[in-house]
This record gives structure tokens, sequence and C-alpha cells, in this order.
């Protein structure tokens, strides 16, 4: 029991001795891979497309046994860094006035790379760029804040 409360004790000192390299230049699109309770609205709209369309990442908050992992990761961090960081999306799409329409799937956010990969999609964190499969490029993307992201959802099921 004493050699564990030496090990916690020695993961917490060395989870204060600084942050770990980030990325290179600033990024376009902010997702904190080590807030468990976040939401994270990413609105995207494809190159050309009519008025009304857009595509909406709802990036949930972790479920309990991730936040769990998490805090574990955090405290050892220094020892092996994180990589990626998984957690649950809803992708609402709407199309002009047509009702809107959502399904579920698993993003995963390149902690190396910046990037979050979506299903049949991916977003380049640093520029916001959207591309689809086979890297053709849909369109850009955004973070709101998440008023406003929640606003626009609520919106968005209210249309469905």
């Amino acid at each position: 029991m004493k050699r564990l409360a030496a090990v916690i004790v020695a993961l917490l000192g060395l989870a204060g001795c600084g942050p770990l390299p980030g990325p290179e230049r600033e990024l376009a699109i902010q997702v904190n891979a080590l807030c468990t309770t976040c939401v994270d609205f990413l609105r995207c709209e494809a190159e050309g497309s009519a008025e009304g369309t857009l595509t909406l990442h709802v990036l949930e908050q972790k479920t309990f046994i991730a936040q769990i992992a998490t805090i574990w990761q955090y405290l050892v961090q220094y020892i092996n860094p994180r990589k990626t960081d998984r957690r649950g999306v809803t992708t609402w799409t709407r199309s002009g006035e047509a009702p809107a329409s959502s399904s579920s799937g698993m993003a995963e956010q390149d902690l190396v790379r910046f990037e979050i990969r979506l299903p049949g999609a991916r977003i380049d964190q640093y520029t916001g760029a959207w591309y689809g499969s086979g890297d053709s490029r849909l369109g850009s993307c955004r973070a709101l804040a998440r008023a406003e992201g929640r606003d626009l959802l609520a919106t968005l099921r209210d249309s469905q």
C-alpha cells in the first residue's frame, strides 16, 4: 500500500512539470483532449453548398470509464504520452429547408497530426479543412462556442 501511494505521489509530481509538446502553430479548431465533460461543436459547410446546408459534428462528453482512463492518462503523460483521444460523435446534416438528420459514431482526435477523424471524414485542426474519404476536400469547419453550438443543435433537433 505504501508503494502504491509513493507511485501516485510521484506521478502527481510529474504531472505538474510542464506541458507536453503541443502543435507547431496555432490551431484553427481547438478541442481539449483532457476535458472529460466537454461537449464540442464543429460546424462544417461544403464548398459551393446551397444556403442553409450544413453539417454539425457534436463531440460528446466522455463516458464514466473513459473519464477515469483520461485521468490516468494525464497522470502518466510524461512516461507514456498519448497519441490519440476518442469520444462519441453525433453528426447532424441539413440540406436547405429539408428536415435535419443525424447519425452516431466514434471520433478520434490525432494528438500528433492534429486532425479529427470522423466516420467517413476528417478535419484538419490547423486549417479547419474538411475532407471526405480519399482526401477529397469537402469544405471547411469551425469550432462553435458552446452556447452557439447548443442553440444550433436545438434548431436542428426541432427541424426533424
